[in-house]
């Protein structure tokens, strides 16, 4: 009996010494693992919180030391890899309108026969009508609608109305035949870029049954060089005496292989035996209205090679005022227009008036 009672206590007292063992354990692991803990992580314990907006905080789950570089399309990432100065944010999108000015202005038409460089609107787009025949307008193109007009082509409809001329054309009879035009060959002229060739078709007939036909259309002076004098060679007209004043002609004639052009007017000086300057023409004769002396400054001519001309009037006052002598020439320094170099002429005559009163007209043909 006493012996089963000690072997109780016995046991008793050995789970109370485990018991104790296990906790000293179970301490001994919780101090460890607190020694174990960083300074950093000590410190951050107590430190204070800063709020983070949801926006900035990294969604990447790559290590925080580790650039993360996004995904760019392929133009986007070889602007990212040549700068680094972060490319402002793209603004509207915008559509360029197209330009004409690169191209150049698209072709004209001579429409009503008028191809002097004086006349301020020589060719246009969009006519209504074309005339043909510039001498009586006996051949006309008349209500022109157009479909395209390009650079290099322009197409419409409208009628072909044509003189008969029976029995003769100022009693004669317009014929009027539908046409589909289409204009063609362009030229550059002094007047810009013009078509220069018309091909007509005549669904219903044309003049004398004709299915279609091809005409050429009157257009402005092609550029040149300027003549130089070294070029062209004068000839002097025999004088014509209509009164106080006295007028010659004198042409131009083209003796180089090269075609070229005259506008305007020429100097003109008259030179005494001594070869000095006497009188220097004006341009224009305000002073002889009844003389033929023509002052359109921007008339175009051109001389083609080995053989063109243009010429000029030369008006002087031929009668002296009372009691003047009036000086006389030996010869003439002769400048073609827009020219530097000079022709020397053989003149002899004499110029009156009070200043002398000489001048020349613009050149034509």
């Amino acid at each position: 009996m006493d012996h089963n009672v000690d072997v109780r206590k016995g046991l008793e007292e050995m789970k109370r010494k485990v018991v104790g063992v296990a906790a000293c354990v179970a301490m001994l692991a919780i101090v460890s693992l607190a020694g174990c803990s960083s300074p950093s992580h000590q410190a951050d314990a107590h430190a204070p919180t800063t709020s983070v907006p949801a926006a900035s905080v990294p969604t990447t789950s790559k290590p925080v030391n580790e650039t993360t570089v996004p995904t760019l399309p392929p133009k986007a990432a070889s602007a990212a890899t040549e700068s680094s100065t972060p490319a402002p944010p793209p603004g509207p999108t915008t559509v360029a309108e197209p330009s004409t000015s690169s191209a150049g202005p698209l072709p004209g038409v001579v429409a009503d026969c008028e191809t002097s460089s004086n006349a301020a609107n020589v060719t246009t787009t969009d006519p209504t009508q074309i005339i043909m025949a510039c001498g009586d307008g006996g051949e006309v193109f008349q209500g022109l609608s157009w479909t395209s007009w390009g650079a290099s082509s322009a197409s419409g409809t409208g009628q072909l109305s044509v003189n008969d001329c029976t029995p003769y054309c100022a009693a004669g009879t317009f014929h009027q035949f539908q046409a589909s035009v289409t204009l063609t060959s362009v030229i550059n002229s002094i007047k810009g870029p013009v078509f220069s060739v018309v091909n007509v078709i005549y669904p219903n007939g044309g003049p004398n049954g004709e299915a279609s036909g091809t005409f050429s259309l009157p257009v402005p002076p092609i550029p040149t060089p300027t003549c130089t004098a070294s070029q062209v060679q004068p000839w002097v007209s025999p004088e014509s005496t209509p009164g106080t004043y006295t007028f010659v002609t004198i042409k131009f004639t083209n003796v180089s292989s090269q075609e070229c052009h005259m506008e305007g007017f020429p100097g003109f000086d008259l030179l005494d035996g001594s070869g000095a300057s006497i009188v220097n023409a004006g341009r224009g004769c305000p002073w002889a209205p009844d003389a033929w002396c023509p002052t359109m400054q921007d008339a175009y001519e051109t001389l083609s090679a080995n053989g063109g001309s243009a010429s000029f009037p030369l008006v002087w006052q031929s009668t002296p005022d009372p009691g003047q002598t009036c000086p006389e020439s030996a010869s003439a320094l002769v400048t073609p227009p827009n020219a530097f170099d000079h022709l020397t002429l053989p003149l002899q005559i004499s110029v009156c008036g009070a200043p002398p009163n000489l001048g020349v007209g613009v050149v034509f043909s």
